[in-house]
């Protein structure tokens, strides 16, 4: 059986206004070279540890979201990957399979006190490539972009936890994020494109 904890749960995960069923098809932003890798293969074992919800695969369901990972990946490899493009991997999941089979996953409905507690804890974690949870997946409101910052005042006693969790909630729209950790929640991915932003796209 699988063991689902939901926080501040507002609908039921098989209803349609559930947070995971907006997930069905999702974005992962990224460069071309990494994008066709992922076409062929996906490695949790490539993704970082500091992270959000720790090392996994991530997509969102924006769009927008996805293409300002893409460029932001783009503008971090411009000196080290020649000719390299910025990518989005265009996913769809069975999201009622993915729901009903895995062992374990956590959704959180909004950004609450258990949301950013739980990101402290994984990006402290991370910061020593250590996993905090065994959840095969996450899923989740993105936080504010200054978390890096905020760790190091956090760990320098410079600001107390609670000023570290006011600090992340995001700003203005809440985008959401799914970080999929073990090959049984991979396995739930039943078809992948890679589509170069502004020039073509591959299926697979």
């Amino acid at each position: 059986m699988i063991f689902v904890e939901y926080c501040n749960m507002l609908s039921c995960i098989e209803g349609e206004r559930g947070l995971l069923n907006r997930f069905k098809k999702s974005f992962h932003g990224t460069i071309d070279v990494y994008a066709y890798s992922i076409l062929e293969n996906i490695d949790i074992k490539k993704g970082r540890h500091f992270t959000d919800f720790g090392q996994g695969f991530y997509v969102t369901s924006s769009y927008d979201q996805a293409k300002e990972w893409a460029m932001k990946k783009y503008r971090d490899h411009l000196n080290s990957i020649s000719e390299t493009k910025p990518a989005i991997v265009q996913l769809w999941l069975d999201i009622e399979a993915l729901s009903r089979y895995v062992k374990s996953a956590l959704i959180f409905e909004r950004p609450d006190d258990k949301w950013s507690e739980f990101i402290y804890n994984c990006r402290k974690y991370g910061r020593k490539n250590v996993m905090y949870h065994s959840h095969d997946f996450v899923c989740g409101p993105l936080a504010d972009g200054k978390i890096v910052p905020l760790m190091n005042k956090v760990e320098r006693n410079e600001i107390s936890l609670l000023e570290f969790k006011q600090h992340i909630l995001p700003r203005g729209n809440i985008v959401n994020q799914l970080s999929l950790h073990t090959e049984e929640a991979l396995a739930y991915v039943f078809h992948k494109e890679v589509h170069i932003i502004e020039t073509f796209k591959i299926s697979s």
